[in-house]
């Protein structure tokens, strides 16, 4: 592959639907174009080592061994040694600008090499990789309470390579051994680390090492969504000793998967637009499901209900576009599951199980008064803020009118949120049956509840 020169560029994007890879970033620094494979729109961060100044001229400083060398390259000129006597010395946290639920990474490495006595007896590195939050998830010791840190790092552990993660996952390690990589040539590591939704094991790790998958799902890295991915975390740690120099060349950290220099690039792994699958969200019946995933050519749509096994057969096949509404429309009051696979001539790619709720449509629903959002719980805050923002905001319209007006009045306005505000922190009046628990509504008004009431 050609180099360019500059060493890092860094850029700012507008937020996803559904945001999950959206923050604003950096502004560009720099001078010398991206890569013609790069494509700027998915592009945090790319280091070639081939400028006069790089990311990691502040660890050099410090008095490091490692350095940038010229002597041997991927590609370019240059590229980086990370020295046998640096253990622990070496290490450097840059900032992403930004807070993500996902990122890619991907980076050429090459092996040096030693004496295989050394590499028998068990040594290990944990090399860069993806932090958040904290510095305090490393050393194998810490046991984070999910709001406060995690890392995700590459990791070589003779003869092959993978990752090490720490933090509310635990110490996890998972390394590919059986596609040997200490074989003194350059090889392509990429790295997926996607978070979990709050209170859900949906987190995961893929990773590639020359284009082979393997993948870690079922992950909890987190329990509140302000935890993100925030750095890229230069290090390198081995446990007792160095066995050998490792050798780095062309970084890059994207919101889309990058793939190996020199070939096309594999179709991302599918992430949800919409339903964007926020707590309380209900889907109306003749919603068009919508993903994205770079660099596929078609896609397979699986759709079934909650409670049952995924069907042999995808709803619908060898779609073009990112988009798929059902045929026969979806049924009232039910959760469905569903999940993408990416296709293109490289291969396939399956995307998370992902799940929605549809609103309900029988007339005469139960629900419970004040609940104006739709929890099925007891009026509370939320519910006084969701009529607000419907009545002087535009928000969205209570679900089942009958829930939100809290004084049964027969109409939704703002005495029914002040009426909730009221029961809350004033001792107001009890609101009116059913006001405690889902009930039928023993007035008659105009109002209906033809949306979810959120009693089940």
């Amino acid at each position: 592959m050609s180099k360019t020169g500059l060493v890092r560029r860094v850029l700012a994007f507008s937020t996803l639907v559904g945001g999950a890879l959206s923050a604003p970033l950096f502004a560009y620094e720099g001078a010398s174009p991206l890569p013609a494979e790069l494509d700027p729109a998915d592009v945090v961060l790319f280091e070639d080592f081939e400028s006069s100044t790089t990311l990691m001229d502040s660890i050099f400083d410090r008095g490091t061994a490692s350095a940038v060398i010229s002597n041997l390259s991927f590609g370019g000129e240059r590229c980086l040694e990370m020295h046998n006597s640096d253990a622990g010395k070496f290490s450097y946290r840059f900032s992403l600008g930004g807070a993500y639920d996902a990122l890619y990474a991907r980076y050429m490495f090459r092996v040096g090499e030693a004496d295989s006595a050394c590499w028998n007896s068990g040594q290990h590195y944990k090399l860069m990789g993806f932090e958040g939050g904290s510095q305090d998830c490393k050393g194998g010791e810490y046991n984070s309470d999910g709001m406060d840190c995690f890392t995700v790092r590459t990791r070589f552990n003779w003869p092959g390579m993978g990752f090490w993660a720490e933090g509310y996952t635990g110490n996890l390690e998972d390394v590919a051994k059986d596609k040997p990589v200490s074989d003194g040539r350059w090889h392509c590591f990429e790295m997926l680390v996607r978070l979990n939704d709050p209170g859900q094991s949906n987190g995961e790790v893929r990773y590639w090492i020359d284009g082979a998958e393997r993948l870690h799902p079922g992950l909890q890295f987190r329990v509140v969504d302000t935890l993100k991915i925030d750095k890229w975390w230069f290090t390198h740690w081995a446990n007792d000793e160095w066995c050998g120099p490792l050798y780095l060349d062309d970084l890059v950290i994207s919101r889309a998967r990058i793939g190996c220099p020199g070939s096309r690039p594999p179709p991302a792994v599918p992430e949800r637009i919409f339903p964007t699958g926020q707590d309380g969200e209900r889907v109306a019946r003749d919603s068009v499901l919508r993903w994205r995933a770079p660099n596929a050519d078609s896609f397979d749509v699986f759709l079934w209900t909650a409670g049952e096994p995924r069907p042999a057969e995808p709803a619908a096949t060898a779609r073009t576009d990112a988009d798929f509404q059902p045929v026969d429309g979806l049924q009232p009051a039910t959760e469905y599951l569903w999940q993408v696979v990416a296709r293109s001539d490289l291969g396939a790619v399956e995307g998370p199980i992902w799940s929605f709720r549809t609103v309900g449509e029988t007339p005469g629903n139960t629900f419970v008064r004040g609940d104006a959002n739709a929890s099925g719980k007891e009026p509370d805050l939320g519910d006084a803020i969701f009529i607000l923002t419907h009545l002087f905001q535009g928000g969205l319209a209570p679900p089942c009118a009958k829930a939100a007006d809290a004084n049964d009045s027969g109409d939704v306005d703002l005495s029914d949120a002040i009426t909730v505000i009221l029961f809350l922190f004033q001792g107001g009046r009890k609101i009116p049956e059913p006001g405690s628990a889902c009930g039928i509504d023993p007035t008659t008004d105009a109002l209906a509840c033809t949306g979810d009431s959120g009693c089940r």
